[in-house]
């Protein structure tokens, strides 16, 4: 029987739904026994369980208390209320919950506004590459060092999640920060 290979949003977004369900970050016991994907694939294209925990967003962070359906609920009763759609600097006033809830489980305040059936279309949410780029630049200058997902997280105005959609890897993003600066 061939082996099953997994791309690494497959690794990222498998490793997010066991994150959900378990209540915590998943071990490589929690993938042997509740998962279609092997703890070995996922070593395969992370060099350490640290590096997946970090891509996924799981390191570092606490989960926030709220669940992603009642953030989803929140969300959807603040645009009907409203008429309006949230930036992720209006989302808390809109909906109560603080944007990195809404980072956390769904990558962008964007992202979780296209699961409600809602596409924000303003400039200031798309994912712009340079402007992430940009966001990069400006959190290494703040941290003073090329920055982490944590970095991301908690200075940037895009998720880790934002740039593995939109460069494949959080480390590519990086690398191509670096590259455009010099």
């Amino acid at each position: 029987m061939p082996e099953l290979t997994h791309t690494t949003c497959e690794i990222i977004s498998e490793t997010r739904r066991l994150a959900c369900e378990l209540n915590r970050p998943p071990l490589e016991s929690d993938f042997a026994q509740q998962s279609e994907i092997a703890p070995e694939a996922c070593l395969d294209e992370f060099d350490e369980w640290g590096d997946l925990l970090r891509e996924a967003g799981l390191e570092g962070i606490q989960r926030p208390h709220n669940p992603p359906e009642s953030l989803l609920g929140d969300l959807r009763r603040g645009c009907d209320k409203s008429g309006t759609l949230p930036t992720e600097a209006t989302v808390e006033q809109l909906t109560g919950n603080s944007p990195a809830a809404y980072k956390f489980w769904f990558g962008t305040v964007q992202q979780a506004l296209i699961e409600i059936g809602h596409e924000n279309n303003e400039s200031e949410n798309a994912f712009d590459e340079s402007s992430m780029l940009d966001d990069i630049r400006r959190v290494s200058d703040y941290v003073d060092r090329w920055p982490t997902p944590t970095d991301m997280r908690t200075y940037g105005e895009y998720s880790p999640n934002a740039y593995q959609y939109c460069f494949g890897s959080f480390s590519t993003a990086v690398s191509k920060a670096v590259v455009d600066t010099y």
